[in-house]
C-alpha cells in the first residue's frame, strides 16, 4: 500500500507541474522569447515549433517535480524523530 501511495504522490505532482510550469512560461516570457526558444529547441525544422516548446517545457516540469520530491523527502526525513533516541 506504501509503494502505490508513492506512486500516486509522485505522478499527481508531475500533472500539476505540467499544468503550472508551462502557464506560468507562455504568460509571463514575451512571445519574441518563445518564438527564439522554438526556433532554437526545433532541431533546425525537424519539429513543429510549437510542439518542440510544449516538449521542452514538459520535460522542464518533469525535472522540477523529481526535483521537487527529493528536497522535500530529505527535508521529512530529517524533521523525523530517529529511532535511536
Amino acid at each position: 500500500m506504501a509503494k502505490r501511495k508513492k506512486i500516486l504522490i509522485y505522478s499527481l505532482i508531475i500533472i500539476i507541474y505540467i499544468l503550472i510550469i508551462p502557464e506560468f512560461i507562455i504568460r509571463t516570457i514575451k512571445s519574441d522569447y518563445i518564438l527564439w526558444l522554438s526556433h532554437i529547441i526545433s532541431l533546425g525544422g525537424v519539429l513543429n515549433p510549437l510542439m518542440s516548446v510544449t516538449i521542452f517545457m514538459i520535460c522542464i516540469s518533469i525535472l522540477l517535480a523529481i526535483l521537487t520530491l527529493f528536497i522535500a523527502k530529505r527535508f521529512f526525513r530529517a524533521r523525523s524523530p530517529s529511532n535511536n533516541e
